[in-house]
């Protein structure tokens, strides 16, 4: 080839100064792009260990588990690290060691969190921060009341597990149903909650606090019912139920989380207060006892309390859970609705039905069409699971138990003289609400040495605020509740509000409320009805 030597001599510079300049801008790209971090901080609580990031700049991350030994591997593109950072050994918690490792590409960093056991990380970003919290799947609780005590079996501390909370996890439709189908991409609403579901699964079962169980885990046809048996059968604390929305318009989108109306809480409690053997099964050993009672209204009075709390824990989940999806994607409702949804009925599981997204959108569809999506989808409602449980589990754990020395001291904890039959689904933190006492004198006048009841458990109610005496009777606190001036006279129910929430919130018991008022119907009260609250 001969080299044109007319080529002016202008252009051949102004050739080579572009080439030049968009090589030196190439090579200036990956140190413009990478983020550098600066700093790592180990924290460590009872609960759990948190691995915070500081990076420079805002910076992504992929993650992934090996077993054998167990470890977190983090990876993050276009980042870098000073060598003076690693490794960074705690063996503390659940976190043995954080160190560098070889990175699968140019310009990437790779973190390798070396654990302690078998454990399900949660990650958050703070500013420029990564954050990750890894649960610890023991508490240790130490004897802070008998610090100074001689016997060596009661003050080292103790290692108690906590609970494990089963999930239900409920693909909605299935087989010959086929749900929602995509307007565009025409796919099955059945195939994406099966495929969500099992995802949710899977990050269940790797955390040692959860497990995950199917009400199908193929493509067939399930009934309502039959999903709501499948979770009591397996003792699930909690139902999920996972759905994909649709709308004649293609414009509505975005995820919401569906909880149990009144309505249908009303309506499911008249079917199982007909229903004896549902009863025995819902409230276990105590069916028998309930069955035999005099007291006309207590069957009612128990289910009510259930359904309420299934209500109310319910909510609270949903709550979170939609918070944690305004992370990923729109909201089409901020908070939780009601709605008389046969999967929701279950007295004894509060449960949840979350809407993921509209299939009649072609954005959403297209996004709920791939996997990705389907995992972070999955990953959402796993973390609001694993918030909702740390806001809640204290209430299952125990201090260490005092030795026989200090708990003879606890003679200042006065019983009441009530005796309650504990039912399925009462907690502890639940009676001291509704008897208007603390936990913690229930645990000492009973000397508890868990906070996990047992269905049929009987347990003295100590004195309110300690200060009754254990001689008063429950016939004369009930007329004293009844002239009670400080009391309202009457009371105009509100909606939502249930004969059991006017007897805690007012502190006058059920039975003297049915008194002051002999023409409730099976103790319901509805919306705008007015009752009484004392005679006087």
């Amino acid at each position: 080839m001969m080299l044109n030597t007319n080529f002016p001599k202008l252009t051949l510079k102004k050739y080579c100064t572009f080439w030049f300049f968009f090589i030196a801008v190439w090579l200036l790209i990956p140190d413009a792009m990478a983020g550098t971090l600066t700093n790592i901080q180990v924290k460590h609580s009872n609960q759990q260990s948190q691995v915070q990031f500081q990076f420079n700049s805002k910076t992504q991350y992929r993650y992934f588990y090996l077993t054998d030994p167990h470890r977190l591997v983090i990876d993050f593109p276009n980042s870098q690290a000073p060598n003076r950072l690693f490794p960074y050994a705690i063996n503390n918690g659940a976190v043995k060691a954080v160190r560098l490792n070889n990175p699968p590409r140019p310009n990437t960093l790779r973190v390798v969190i070396d654990l302690s056991r078998k454990t399900a990380a949660t990650f958050s970003t703070q500013g420029n921060n990564i954050v990750v919290n890894l649960p610890n799947p023991q508490v240790v609780l130490t004897n802070a009341n008998n610090p100074k005590s001689t016997n060596n079996a009661t003050s080292k501390a103790r290692v108690q597990r906590a609970p494990v909370w089963t999930i239900a996890i409920d693909p909605g439709h299935g087989g010959k149903d086929p749900g929602a189908i995509g307007r565009n991409l025409k796919i099955y609403e059945k195939n994406v909650t099966l495929s969500i579901a099992r995802e949710l699964k899977a990050l269940l079962d790797a955390d040692p606090n959860f497990r995950g169980v199917l009400t199908r885990n193929g493509d067939y046809y399930i009934s309502v019912p039959e999903r709501s048996e499948i979770a009591r059968k397996n003792k699930a604390n909690y139902l999920v139920s996972i759905h994909a929305d649709s709308s004649v318009s293609p414009n509505l989108r975005g995820a919401s989380v569906w909880v149990l109306s009144n309505r249908r809480a009303n309506s499911e409690m008249g079917r199982w207060l007909e229903d004896h053997e549902k009863q025995s099964e819902l409230l276990g050993g105590a069916g028998d006892v309930l069955s035999n009672n005099k007291e006309k209204y207590l069957n009612q009075t128990v289910l009510d309390l259930q359904f309420g709390h299934s209500q109310r824990a319910g909510y609270e989940l949903g709550s979170i859970v939609l918070r944690h999806f305004a992370n990923i994607t729109t909201l089409s409702k901020g908070t939780p609705q009601h709605a008389s949804l046969g999967v929701l009925r279950s007295p004894d599981i509060p449960s949840i039905l979350v809407e993921t997204g509209f299939l009649s959108n072609a954005e959403e569809e297209k996004k709920l069409n791939t996997l990705a999506y389907r995992k972070r989808v999955a990953r959402i409602i796993y973390n609001g699971l694993v918030e909702y449980r740390k806001k809640n589990i204290q209430a299952e754990m125990l201090p260490e138990p005092k030795s026989p020395q200090t708990a003879s001291n606890n003679s200042n904890v006065i019983a009441s003289g009530t005796v309650h039959t504990v039912t399925k689904g009462e907690t502890l933190l639940g009676l001291a609400n509704r008897y208007k006492v603390k936990s913690n004198d229930i645990v000492s006048l009973n000397n508890l040495t868990s906070r996990n009841l047992l269905i049929g458990q009987k347990l003295k109610i100590p004195a309110q605020n300690n200060a009754t005496t254990q001689g008063s009777t429950s016939q004369s606190s009930s007329s004293a509740v009844k002239n009670n001036k400080n009391i309202p006279k009457t009371l105009v129910i509100k909606p939502g509000q249930t004969l059991s929430a006017v007897s805690r919130e007012y502190g006058i018991p059920l039975k003297t409320l049915l008194a002051l008022n002999p023409n409730l119907k099976n103790g319901r009260v509805q919306a705008g009805q007015t009752i009484k609250l004392r005679e006087k």
